[in-house]
């Protein structure tokens, strides 16, 4: 791993990380979006079949997106805090830089990167030293430490 120092827990199944189904009715149980004409977050419109109606279903390939959805929620309200964010509706559909270059290169050309961030890949993150080398946390030796 690139990260050594990082702390991973999987998360159950069904119990930590929702199906789309449970992730949608627990979200209209707990009246999250109530304010607003749209019930739904613009974001997550994109996700659901009929986003419209208040009983949604995910679209087959917005299955993932709903269901780590689910898993945030689940651990934004261990903190108390799924109340506060999510009421706010401000949902985004993530795209990666070099998704959107690449994507953007199919309808423009091969004009090069866009964006405004760097992708680096967890060999280059390992080779620039990035990141502490070592278990302990030390950034010494490391670009980051030399900043």
């Amino acid at each position: 791993s690139s990260l050594p120092g990082v702390r991973k827990e999987p998360l159950k199944k069904s119990v930590e990380f929702w199906d789309s189904e449970k992730t949608l009715n627990l979200l209209v149980e707990n009246e999250y979006f109530v304010q607003g004409e749209e019930y739904w977050p613009s974001g997550l419109q994109g996700f659901l079949n009929d986003p419209e109606s208040k009983v949604a279903r995910a679209k087959p390939t917005g299955e993932l997106a709903v269901r780590s959805l689910g898993a945030i929620v689940w651990y934004i309200s261990k903190g108390f805090l799924d109340q506060e964010l999510l009421s706010l509706k401000k949902m985004e559909e993530y795209r990666p830089v070099d998704y959107m270059s690449s994507a953007a290169k199919e309808h423009e050309g091969s004009r090069g990167p866009g964006g405004k961030h760097m992708v680096l890949d967890g060999m280059t993150i390992r080779n620039l030293d990035l990141v502490p080398a070592d278990t302990n946390g030390s950034t010494a030796g490391t670009l980051l430490g030399r900043l």
